[in-house]
């Protein structure tokens, strides 16, 4: 039987002319990704590519090209039935990192569902891989992250520049304005915030290695408030804190680094308009928020 998984493996290789390459950008292994393609080849009877030693890219038979042709004719079809389930279902999947989930998408998140309540949210917390395969399968409409090398397949749109601030506990003896030799990094409460962020660290510390390393931002607080601790965050961050936590923010001597935000989504449909509508919640949440410079053109 002809599946989905199949013609979505033939054409991935027949535009990427690579197995190796297509098996990456569909997030399963080369072996898995040949199975599919032997099995819809048995099931058409032909072979839909030309295999030769040394080739150093696939190349389609005239059986592969005619059968392109009807392959994506169905992917189309396939994406106009997904849409209209999409609309029918009125839900809208949305994935983001750790830190944007916690410290500025639950105001999107709150605005949206308040301006429309008929929609279903559904709320994913997604690394970049886990996120980007999601988006393929369909099962995430938008995605939230801090970068922006992604697969072919995925459209990475930015949303927001944002820079960093240090943070420390209220308590502590820090000046209002420090220098690096004034921050041990034992105190650190450290944060891989973004592709980057360990250059910059290293470039301003040398090798010192903080003790303290968090992925969960729920933990964040709870150290961050000890005497001494201090932290680089981004400026959504250190604004959530200073809603909940006894922390105040300090000038430095030092640049500190600042981050693109991106919604990474399908590049092979348009966001439908649930999709739009939050990303409008979204505009305007940002343009509210003084401390972030908006990118998102809508």
């Amino acid at each position: 039987m002809i599946t989905h998984s199949g013609i979505e493996a033939f054409l991935t290789i027949s535009r990427l002319k690579s197995i190796t390459r297509a098996a990456e950008e569909l997030f399963v292994c080369q072996s898995s990704l040949s199975v599919r393609l032997k099995n819809l080849e048995s099931e058409l009877g032909t072979e839909l590519f030309l295999r030769k030693k040394g080739q150093r890219e696939i190349i389609l038979t005239q059986s592969g090209k005619d059968f392109y042709e009807i392959a994506v004719a169905y992917e189309k079809v396939m994406g106009r039935i997904e849409k209209l389930r999409r609309e029918y279902q009125k839900k809208l999947s949305i994935s983001s990192l750790n830190s944007l989930g916690a410290y500025i998408m639950p105001e999107g998140y709150a605005s949206f569902m308040e301006n429309y309540p008929d929609v279903k949210l559904v709320i994913q917390d997604y690394e970049l891989e886990e996120a980007c395969k999601s988006i393929l399968q369909g099962n995430t409409d938008l995605a939230f992250n801090t970068d922006s090398n992604v697969p072919q397949r995925i459209t990475a749109l930015p949303v927001f520049l944002e820079k960093f601030t240090l943070i420390c506990s209220k308590e502590s003896n820090y000046p209002d304005t420090v220098s690096a030799d004034m921050l041990a990094v034992k105190n650190e409460v450290y944060v891989d915030w973004y592709n980057g962020f360990d250059e910059f660290h290293t470039a301003v510390f040398g090798n010192d290695a903080p003790r303290i390393r968090l992925d969960m931002m729920a933990q964040l607080k709870i150290f961050v408030e000890k005497h001494n601790n201090w932290a680089f965050v981004p400026i959504s961050v250190a604004r959530g804190l200073e809603q909940t936590a006894g922390i105040r923010r300090l000038q430095t001597e030092f640049p500190l680094p600042e981050r693109t935000v991106y919604c990474l989504h399908s590049a092979e449909r348009k966001p439908e308009a649930h999709s739009m509508l939050f990303l409008k919640c979204l505009r305007e949440i940002l343009d509210r928020t003084g401390e972030v410079t908006p990118l998102l053109d809508i």
